[in-house]
């Protein structure tokens, strides 16, 4: 899987790079694949900077339906920074594979992700919640 372009905002991208370097404590984020993945991804995003985030766009917090290309079955789920998992099912920590790819994607795109050591694709069906959309960009 190639590096992608992705349209995070800048809040996001900031908690995210400090989030990340508490988990590895500034060092070492090769360590740990999807540190990794995520770090490279915000590395190569578009960065917005005040300017409205398109309501097609995943950001954190974001609830979303989800198609499993496999299964055909759709899922309602949020997107979330790492910690805030509960148990909840539909939570998706960005650290995943499927949150990494989810991150910036837009309505109607097809992600593609590893689990299980298998490519794996689903397609961002609708955005239900985006904090940014609804003025609740503190989230």
């Amino acid at each position: 899987m190639g590096t992608r372009q992705i349209v995070v905002t800048e809040r996001d991208c900031e908690t995210l790079h400090k989030r990340i370097e508490l988990l590895t404590g500034g060092v070492d984020e090769d360590s740990w694949s999807s540190v990794r993945r995520l770090h490279e991804e915000l590395n190569h995003a578009t960065i917005l900077h005040g300017e409205p985030v398109p309501e097609d766009v995943v950001t954190m917090n974001s609830s979303l339906i989800l198609l499993d290309t496999e299964t055909d079955r759709e899922r309602l789920c949020t997107l979330v920074y790492p910690g805030f998992l509960s148990d909840a099912p539909d939570h998706i920590s960005v650290l995943s594979p499927l949150g990494t790819s989810l991150l910036g994607s837009r309505v109607g795109e097809t992600v593609v992700y590893e689990r299980d050591g298998a490519e794996h694709r689903a397609v961002v069906v609708d955005i239900v919640y985006q904090p940014e959309a609804e003025g609740h960009a503190h989230l």
